[in-house]
């Protein structure tokens, strides 16, 4: 289904999961910049007063403790990064939603942008 509002083309189309419908949006604008509640900044995993912490320049974003530490920490500070990666991605898929495609492609295709959008929701914490 086409929608136009003041010369801005949008593509909506259903994608129904059991007991998961959703709604994507294509569209021929930009996303807008993401609002996060994160703490901002670039996240890194350091040592410091001899614990392995994530933190930015400024804060303190956790201690890490237990198994694989160092494995975790690095995880954890890559987490942002990754969020923004994320979005991106769905982002083009959405895009990419737009041609036309085989349906095995467009299969595929809904199925990542499933997964990207669940886990952003996750991240954000709307699950």
């Amino acid at each position: 289904m086409f929608l136009n509002t003041q010369n801005k083309y949008f593509l909506f189309f259903f994608v129904v999961i059991p007991n998961i419908p959703l709604i994507f949006a294509a569209s021929n604008n930009k996303r807008k910049k993401m609002k996060s509640n994160h703490t901002q900044g670039e996240w890194k995993a350091e040592i410091l007063d001899k614990s392995l912490k994530v933190l930015t320049d400024d804060y303190v974003i956790a201690d890490v403790i237990g198994f694989n530490k160092k494995a975790n920490a690095r995880l954890i500070a890559a987490a942002p990064d990754m969020l923004s990666s994320i979005i991106f991605s769905n982002d083009i898929l959405m895009e990419v939603a737009d041609l036309d495609l085989p349906s095995g492609v467009r299969a595929k295709l809904l199925k990542a942008m499933l997964t990207l959008q669940q886990t952003i929701r996750k991240a954000e914490g709307n699950i």
